[in-house]
């Protein structure tokens, strides 16, 4: 399961000063979707090739004339493999995208080409626009929001969470904690959801609630913990996820990693802080199987690449990524705002500027350079903020 935010930044400013919020406005800094087009009608060919510094041989993509984005020329494609059969498909990856609402697409894997239809479409209303969301144990989808400071949406069944459908459960109140929230994570083992508040003096606090009675989360409910994170970020908030038994906030350039994180009260020391040099500002990450990290960086002024760490559980302190990727396009750079990856080793990444998700097939022999992606799809007027993966037999 994946996540995502960041079209939050005027309504973050115009609430608190310092805060991050995600509502829609600052997604659409690139003059809206269509970047799948990247400046081809429909059915116009192409005969440019790829831009000079795109690396060679094994993993080079040629230009795709439907779309001007680039496939690839050295892989099977998702219609057939290499030997002529169906793919495998023993599980569905459905692709979910934060934006101003939460569009989900089914058998993400495979989608290419234009503006692709949503398999569902969630407004922003009854519960307010998504700023992050995440998928408990029995596949429930919790979505949380700036409405009323603070609002946790949860849809029991969430092939059924599109147009303006109400919630099934949602909590918000003054017992809740909740303060405009930035991020949330669920430790599924333990049925604990970890959200992440704005901050305050340089102060987010992290507050705990308890899962284990899903159809007593409703209402004005109480976290059963609550802790606090020194940030040093002044521009944007924190984003939080969970795996291997740590929880891992975003304090961009930095990641805090805590270890052991239903212990926490009071003030939090990290138990790792990891860094890198390239990391800046816009950082989003998304802790994959296999224990590994990816990390995006995109913006306006970012460095606009993937990072890919193994053995995430272990970083800590000044790390060197074992892979570094750029999106290349025939026009313009993407803006690779966040990236994840599926169960079948499929990269996705989050194109925030021209709202494309492109698709890399087999992530795990990427090597650093500069790749056309595998396949692409055009998300129309979406700006996507954050990603969310679910799989499904």
């Amino acid at each position: 399961m994946m996540y995502l935010i960041r079209n939050s930044v005027g309504v973050g400013f115009a609430i608190l000063s310092g805060l991050l919020l995600a509502s829609a406005g600052c997604g659409a800094q690139g003059g809206g979707g269509g970047g799948g087009g990247a400046g081809l009608a429909e059915g116009e060919t192409t005969n440019e090739e790829p831009d000079q510094g795109v690396t060679e041989g094994e993993g080079q993509r040629e230009v795709d004339s439907a779309d001007g984005l680039g496939t690839a020329n050295d892989q099977p494609t998702d219609e057939v493999d290499s030997a002529g059969d169906e793919p495998d498909a023993l599980t569905q990856t459905m692709l979910y995208v934060i934006s101003s609402g939460l569009q989900g697409y089914r058998d993400a894997g495979t989608l290419r080409g234009p503006t692709i239809t949503a398999t569902t479409d969630l407004d922003s209303d009854p519960a307010g626009d998504p700023v992050d969301a995440a998928f408990d144990a029995r596949g429930a989808l919790y979505v949380i929001s700036s409405l009323n400071t603070g609002t946790i949406a949860v849809y029991d069944n969430p092939l059924t969470a599109t147009g303006n459908r109400t919630p099934d459960r949602m909590v918000s109140g003054d017992l809740t904690g909740l303060f405009i929230p930035t991020g949330l994570a669920i430790d599924v083992e333990n049925d604990l959801l970890y959200v992440s508040n704005g901050f305050s003096n340089s102060v987010s606090h992290v507050v705990v609630f308890d899962l284990g009675t899903p159809d007593a989360f409703d209402g004005n409910v109480e976290p059963i913990s609550t802790f606090d994170v020194d940030m040093d970020s002044v521009l944007f908030a924190d984003q939080v996820q969970f795996a291997n038994g740590s929880l891992y906030v975003v304090d961009a350039p930095e990641i805090l990693v805590f270890d052991s994180p239903a212990d926490l009260k009071g003030p939090a020391i990290p138990d790792r802080v990891i860094t890198n040099a390239a990391f800046d500002d816009n950082i989003q990450i998304h802790l994959a199987d296999a224990d590994r990290m990816i990390v995006a960086s995109g913006d306006t002024g970012g460095t606009d690449q993937v990072f890919i760490l193994e053995r995430a559980s272990t970083l800590d302190g000044a790390v060197e990524p074992d892979v570094v990727l750029t999106v290349a396009r025939t026009t313009g750079t993407a803006d690779t705002i966040f990236a994840a990856i599926d169960s079948q080793d499929r990269l996705f990444i989050a194109d925030g500027w021209n709202g494309v998700i492109y698709t890399f097939d087999n992530a795990s022999t990427l090597t650093s350079g500069e790749y056309f992606a595998d396949r692409d799809f055009d998300l129309g007027t979406y700006l996507p903020d954050r990603l969310l993966l679910s799989e499904e037999p």
